[in-house]
């Protein structure tokens, strides 16, 4: 399962969960993936696997 961490708040969400967590934290805007570290503004962390 990939996880991204939340360049605004810090907070380490699911990529099902990415959606949720961006109607919750305003300024998210971009998303760092935990395994690879690669950032992903965004809608681009959906091709991400």
């Amino acid at each position: 399962m990939v996880f991204f961490t939340c360049n605004a708040c810090g907070e380490s969400v699911k990529k099902i969960q990415v959606e949720k967590h961006v109607s919750v934290c305003r300024n998210c805007e971009c998303l760092s993936c935990i395994d690879c570290g690669k950032d992903f503004w965004g809608d681009d962390y959906k091709l991400h696997v």
